[in-house]
């Protein structure tokens, strides 16, 4: 059985689910009393890009991979240089071929 090592990257456009807590603060002679608001969902669109390593043995093979993702709102990319990267989304895989 022949195994094989193949590195790859990846890109793609995505559509992301953006929600948002508005609290809202309200005084009274005891103080501050915060209640929480109501939830905004808006879609954001974005571009991620990442590379990946396979390693095929057979029909089976197994991956992993990792991405930068940007999502793109009113104020411009999230991402605005590689200092606001916060997280860098890792995925493990296995794949079977049937054919």
């Amino acid at each position: 059985m022949i195994i094989t090592l193949t590195p790859y990257i990846t890109a793609g456009l995505d559509a992301f689910d953006v929600r948002t807590t508005v609290d809202t603060a309200q005084s009274s002679s005891g103080g501050t009393t915060t209640t929480s608001g109501r939830i905004q969902s808006k879609v954001n669109f974005g571009i991620d890009a990442g590379g990946g390593i396979a390693l095929a043995f057979g029909r089976v093979s197994a991956f992993a991979e990792g991405r930068v993702q940007n999502v793109y709102t009113n104020g411009g990319g999230l991402i605005k240089s590689a200092r606001h990267v916060m997280a860098v989304p890792v995925s493990f895989g296995v794949a079977v071929g049937l054919f």
